[in-house]
């Protein structure tokens, strides 16, 4: 079992009102450490990462707080959606002399996989219902409006896409490749650039399928992680269920979207150039985590990415 320390076991036994009887350790993540409490409570503890030039990354626990009490509420407030804020986690921090350290109830339910033989048979109706839930919510989040300083465009420093994160692909793919992503990313990157003025808006940084939990009845009963918070291109969120979700969950989960949010803001997404952004942001993402792996020890990580960009830039 994880050893806590006793300062940090007291605040958690003072906050969840039980004693700590289980801890079980998660150490997939690449940003935090996770531990389950009890079987009911998740702690998550900042990882001490250092890249080989020293530089080092910064828990936003305080940005992620205020964030889920902002949606929170504005979800709450819309029963026009049928969502709850019990969807998300209710953050507890431990005081800093205590530990940099977020507590939370954990959440019911299994993250989304298209590849499981329930979800492969789900009907129609099922489809469509969880579909307008993750639309909604991703519209709600959208529309929020939040003011930190810790909420930038690049939370991990990759602003200079071309000449620094790109650059780890070369190593790792042929020549060809290489040069045909260059190619694309430098097109795209002037192309979105002119677009973000008007539609940067708060967004999750990693909507996938393993942050979003699904109850039983294949209800949308959670959605975790905003450790990569950002602004930015809503297309961004929308990537990584393009890349693995049904072009009819897709279509249905747009539709919500557009639904929830209302004409003018689904308008200034500029929605004639969203697929363009979306497979955009598919792609960037999967070089971020190579790029990111590779800068943090995480290379047993980036195998899936790293096929996913081989398989679109390989040469004819």
């Amino acid at each position: 079992m994880y050893q806590l320390s006793d300062t940090l076991t007291d605040w958690i036994v003072e906050t969840i009102g039980e004693p700590v009887l289980t801890v079980e350790l998660n150490n997939q993540g690449w940003s935090n450490l996770v531990l389950e409490i009890n079987g009911r409570w998740i702690v998550r503890l900042p990882k001490r990462l250092t890249d080989s030039e020293g530089n080092s990354l910064t828990n936003r626990y305080l940005m992620e707080k205020q964030l889920l009490e902002t949606l929170s509420l504005a979800i709450d407030k819309d029963t026009s959606s049928h969502l709850s804020a019990a969807i998300l986690p209710n953050v507890h921090l431990a005081p800093r002399h205590v530990a940099d350290c977020m507590l939370y109830r954990k959440l019911q339910g299994s993250p989304l996989d298209w590849q499981s033989e329930q979800l492969s048979t789900l009907n129609n109706h099922m489809c469509t219902s969880l579909a307008a839930s993750i639309g909604a919510l991703l519209a709600k989040l959208h529309a929020t409006e939040l003011a930190h300083p810790q909420l930038v465009a690049f939370p991990y420093g990759d602003e200079d896409f071309v000449g620094s994160v790109l650059p780890a692909l070369r190593p790792l793919v042929d020549a060809d490749s290489y040069k045909n992503a260059q190619t694309y990313f430098i097109t795209m990157l002037e192309t979105v650039a002119t677009q973000a003025e008007f539609s940067s808006r708060l967004c999750h940084g990693d909507f996938g399928p393993a942050n979003i939990l699904l109850g039983r009845d294949y209800q949308l009963t959670g959605v975790l992680d905003f450790s990569d918070v950002c602004l930015g291109d809503p297309a961004m969120d929308f990537a990584p269920l393009w890349r693995r979700s049904p072009s009819e969950f897709m279509h249905d989960l747009f539709s919500a979207y557009r639904h929830t949010s209302g004409e003018d803001h689904w308008q200034s997404l500029q929605p004639q150039t969203l697929n363009h952004r979306i497979q955009f942001h598919a792609l960037r993402k999967a070089a971020f985590v190579v790029w990111y792996g590779t800068r943090y020890g995480f290379e047993d990580g980036i195998t899936g990415s790293l096929v996913f960009l081989e398989e679109y830039f390989k040469s004819p």
